[in-house]
């Protein structure tokens, strides 16, 4: 493998700033690159390297399933593109994945957008607001609540990290840069602050069949806070971090599983789901 792709990959599995949607973007980025650079002679030689690449992105970050949807989408798409138009060399087909990369990293920030636009429609006037962890999606919805003319606050758990970093720090500085009243408590704290809400919002890095979701700490505390005060909790992700026909995925540490019983609703790009996704 390329150094410059081992690099890359290394960077995904070491970041801790950003959020699955966007490492998932970074990963098809990735794989575009590894397209761009192949020294394949042929279609087949190059659909095994961007398998092999795809593969390690894949296991970068088990916990987070839009990085494995994403570059698994980018590479049925090559091999169907190799079947489709097989007098296609590996050139012209490396040309065909960067732009075929290009436009999934589009449709993955738009589909962000749809759903922190669906998900702000949650948020009344008046209300208190509860998350934890950092999600691009719940701050979008955020945004998206208070271009809407709402009025309302946010509660968010501090959410730290192993390295000290404050994912709720995190959310409440981009908070106030967008006008939006925010507080930040300590994770001990989210059973009296669950007291104060109205509405719990979090983001996920994976929706499993059943409804659960996997996320960082301390969300499965806040849900659990949460249905003790009846509070009603909802997720708010795009469909890629949807995981279907595979097993659980394997949690980093950091991350936790909320049961679907948990949940009260999904928000995505296409509409409010069901906790549980197989009814």
């Amino acid at each position: 493998m390329h150094p410059e792709i081992a690099s890359q990959i290394d960077a995904i599995k070491q970041d801790r700033t950003h959020g699955a949607g966007w490492l998932s973007r970074r990963a098809i980025a990735a794989l575009a690159f590894a397209a761009a650079g192949s020294q394949a002679k042929s279609v087949p030689f190059l659909l095994h390297e961007l398998r092999s690449v795809a593969g390690e992105l894949a296991s970068a970050r088990p916990s987070m399933t839009p990085i494995r949807n994403g570059v698994c989408q980018l590479v049925k798409l090559v091999e169907e593109e190799a079947v489709r138009r097989p007098p296609r060399g590996p050139i012209q087909l490396r040309l065909w994945t960067q732009r075929a990369a290009k436009t999934l990293v589009v449709k993955s920030r738009s589909a962000t957008r749809r759903a922190a636009r669906r998900a702000a429609d949650l948020i009344s006037d008046g209300d208190v607001v509860i998350t934890c962890s950092y999600s691009a999606a719940v701050l979008k919805s955020f945004e998206a609540a208070k271009k809407q003319g709402r009025l309302f606050s946010v509660i968010a758990a501090r959410s730290e990290g192993k390295d000290g970093r404050s994912y709720g720090e995190a959310m409440a500085r981009k908070l106030a840069s967008a006008g939006i009243p925010a507080e930040v408590v300590p994770d001990d704290a989210l059973e009296s602050a669950a007291a104060r809400a109205s509405l719990a919002l979090v983001g996920a890095d994976t929706v499993m069949p059943d409804g659960a979701i996997i996320n960082g700490a301390p969300t499965l505390r806040l849900a659990q806070a949460a249905k003790r005060r009846a509070v009603p909790f909802y997720v708010v992700c795009e469909t890629s971090k949807f995981l279907a026909g595979r097993d659980a995925p394997m949690l980093e540490e950091g991350f936790e599983v909320v049961p679907g019983e948990l949940v009260d609703g999904i928000i995505t790009e296409r509409g409010p789901r069901a906790a549980a996704l197989n009814l």
